[in-house]
């Protein structure tokens, strides 16, 4: 688990630091025009009001479920729309690989809609903290323990957000996110933690 961990943190610190790395890069470029008065580098193109969005993201979960203690690759995707510089929403899919543990192995996926307040213009270069939740529908796939039995469960799905949008381009924005997840299920729920690193790209 600490090596899964160690490897992930990398790769996710090593997007931070290019997507910085390229914003000053381009903020540096001879002949570049400033910005426009009373805005931050890529505040009006990055915050614009209705525009839709794709997403899609990579990270590592860590399971919370009772007797299932491991972590996990999660991979996710979807497609937004921005209504104003504060409130946006998005439809999304998120799956995790297995979770291993004592013989047992479960994957699962959940599809939510989710909505986010953006608080944008409080820290530098851009960047803009967030929260967020979602509502919708998860099943979990589990395998092997006592028995080698097997469950399939479906149930009800909610989540809870937080996280920061790092402008690369005016219209591509680096997402840094954090997700507590939870399906209700029979039995113990499923529940994990995503720390995920991903990419959105505006149409607007």
């Amino acid at each position: 688990m600490t090596h899964t961990f160690t490897r992930y943190s990398g790769l996710i610190a090593g997007a931070v630091f290019m997507a910085m790395a390229g914003q000053a890069a381009a903020a540096d470029l001879p002949g570049a025009p400033p910005p426009p008065a009373g805005s931050d580098l890529f505040g009006p193109s990055f915050i614009s009001g209705g525009s839709w969005y794709v997403l899609g993201d990579l990270g590592v979960g860590f399971s919370d479920t009772s007797g299932l203690s491991d972590n996990a690759l999660v991979f996710g995707a979807g497609i937004g729309y921005r209504f104003n510089d504060t409130f946006r929403t998005d439809v999304t899919f998120d799956y995790n690989d297995n979770y291993k543990d004592n013989g047992i192995k479960a994957d699962g996926y959940t599809i939510m809609l989710n909505g986010y307040v953006d608080i944008p213009n409080r820290l530098p270069m851009g960047i803009t903290p967030y929260i967020g939740a979602g509502a919708g529908w998860g099943e979990l796939n589990a395998s092997g323990g006592p028995g080698a039995a097997r469950l399939d469960d479906n149930g009800f799905a909610y989540s809870l957000m937080a996280g920061l949008s790092v402008p690369i381009q005016p219209q591509l924005a680096l997402d840094l996110g954090y997700k507590y997840r939870e399906i209700l299920i029979n039995g113990s729920n499923a529940q994990d933690h995503l720390v995920r690193a991903g990419l959105r790209w505006s149409f607007n």
